[in-house]
């Protein structure tokens, strides 16, 4: 699979800090770098400069500042990649993909291209959001029988179910708190 070319832009806003800490107008940089992709989904900074993120048709690429572009991985249609890419303290970057087969699956990459690894096919249908001080990932996961869980990954192809939200609850971005505890934000449905 390639990638249709499409314009996308990575832009960098370098603020020029004053003594009082305060920005005033006119004192922010906006600097555009240009490359070609898909149309891209979210942002993960691996190395000082190099950025990582997926793009449709589905792909997960890198681009610097510079604007080199490199292709780390590509799925075949009708796969859909469910979240941006998430960096783990092992330097690969995670996120999970759905088949028009509903075949779920977690995959990475890493800084070099074709460095896909998928993982074994899971029940639950992750989505990942942050990375965890212990080197697990932290997200949500939706299953078939109209449960969501809040869930922790492991990079060795664990995933743990840390919590159980009622039946027609659907929830979004969890996050660990620097006091230790799990926030995010989840609402009711009525299944049609």
């Amino acid at each position: 699979m390639t990638i249709k070319p499409q314009r996308f832009i990575l832009f960098a806003v370098l603020l020029a800090l004053c003594a009082s800490l305060h920005i005033a107008a006119g004192q922010v940089n906006f600097r555009v770098i240009s490359s070609q992709a898909g149309v891209p989904v979210g942002l993960a900074e691996g190395s000082p400069g190099v950025f990582y993120s997926i793009s449709s048709p589905e792909a997960a690429f890198s681009v610097t500042t510079q604007g080199k572009l490199s292709v780390l991985a590509t799925f075949p249609n009708g796969t859909s990649i469910t979240s941006p890419l998430v960096s783990s303290a092992n330097g690969r970057f995670y996120s999970s993909t759905v088949s028009q087969a509903h075949v779920d699956n977690v995959f990475s990459v890493s800084s070099a291209p074709s460095s896909l690894r998928t993982y074994p096919a899971l029940s639950l249908d992750p989505t990942f959001a942050q990375n965890l001080p212990n080197g697990e990932i932290l997200g949500h996961a939706g299953a078939s029988t109209g449960f969501e869980y809040l869930v922790k990954y492991s990079p060795d192809g664990t995933l743990t179910r840390i919590y159980q939200f009622p039946q027609n609850y659907l929830s979004w971005a969890p996050i660990l708190g620097a006091d230790g505890n799990y926030y995010g934000v989840a609402s009711s449905y009525v299944p049609t």
